[in-house]
């Protein structure tokens, strides 16, 4: 099977020479390397002209003129790309020498997939190993058998789960997942996902094939500053349908679920009437757990409001007896 990698950069100097090193000695040969500079400022366009020169028969660079954002420029990667299988790639990670070949054989296994997606080990500025996964970080483990995961299911009413940079697709997926949507909602992992995922055509492979690092300057930090053991416990709480731990953080999650899967319906993506249903039943009970923190009068005030607005399915039952 023929891969093709889509490497999209911006002022990434640090750190990627270790990336094209460990995409150049993968164990299973990569037929090339599209990478699409998005209007570095730093000596990026100048590392990559170099490796262009050196491996001028596996590495094509391309230079946007003007800044087009992340989603925009893998668009364009993967339209240059050639191989049956395209692997996407940030500019900071460092992959495993076995990387490629897991993923050639994960497509050889499970032909009707179009897609498919691994965890990563952390790693600081200085490659040193943080002792968690990428999955850790999303508070996410990976289901047993995995073949029995819902990936749609679980994006839509928890989180996205997908990394680019873990992120793999036959060629065959392009005509199901471009154009990215125009929207900043929804980031290019997260729509192939969800969209591939509508249609059963994403697996999970649970496997660490690569080392995502963590740094100052990296566009998803704000991911790992939000794993506090506060945040965590409140996630739980959401998966765990325990509405009365966290009410307020509860009602959020929901009411955003239920706007993102609004926004998906309108992209596309056919989200059931029991799944609108369940983030609906979901919502209403965090404002319940909500409500029942405060005082009798104001309380029952609110309830009224809400039944006689017709909103948030307030019944009259809810309001005598909550």
């Amino acid at each position: 099977m023929d891969v093709s990698v889509a490497l999209c950069s911006y002022n990434g100097e640090k750190f990627l020479r270790d990336q094209l090193d460990s995409i150049l000695a993968q164990s299973h040969p990569v037929k090339e390397i599209i990478v699409v500079d998005d209007a570095s400022t730093d000596g990026t366009p100048e590392i990559l002209k170099n490796y262009a020169g050196q491996y001028s028969s596996v590495i094509k660079f391309f230079a946007n003129e003007t800044n087009l954002g992340v989603t925009r420029s893998f668009e364009k990667a993967i339209s240059l790309c050639n191989g049956e299988a395209i692997l996407f790639c940030d500019q900071d990670d460092c992959w495993n020498k076995n990387k490629v070949a897991e993923i050639v054989n994960f497509f050889i296994d499970n032909q009707n997939m179009l897609a498919t997606f691994s965890n990563a080990e952390l790693i600081d500025e200085h490659s040193n190993r943080k002792g968690e996964t990428l999955w850790d970080m999303l508070f996410f483990k990976a289901p047993s058998p995995v073949n029995d995961f819902n990936v749609f299911d679980y994006m839509l009413l928890y989180r996205n789960i997908i990394t680019g940079a873990g992120l793999a697709i036959r060629k065959e997926a392009l005509p199901f997942i471009l154009p990215f949507p125009d929207t900043a909602s929804v980031l290019h992992d997260e729509w192939i996902g969800l969209r591939l995922g509508s249609i059963n055509r994403i697996g999970l492979l649970n496997k660490c094939l690569f080392s995502y690092r963590i740094h100052q300057q990296q566009y998803t930090q704000a991911i790992s500053q939000k794993n506090t053991v506060l945040n965590r416990l409140k996630f739980y709480s959401i998966t765990e349908d325990n509405a009365a731990a966290y009410p307020y953080d509860f009602y959020k999650h929901w009411n955003n679920r239920l706007s993102l899967a609004t926004s998906f319906q309108k992209l596309g993506i056919e989200v059931s009437i029991s799944i609108i249903n369940k983030i609906k039943k979901f919502r209403k009970q965090g404002l319940l757990s909500i409500l029942k923190e405060q005082s009798f009068f104001k309380r029952k005030w609110r309830l009224l409001k809400l039944y006689l607005r017709q909103s948030e399915a307030i019944t009259l039952s809810d309001v005598f007896f909550i």
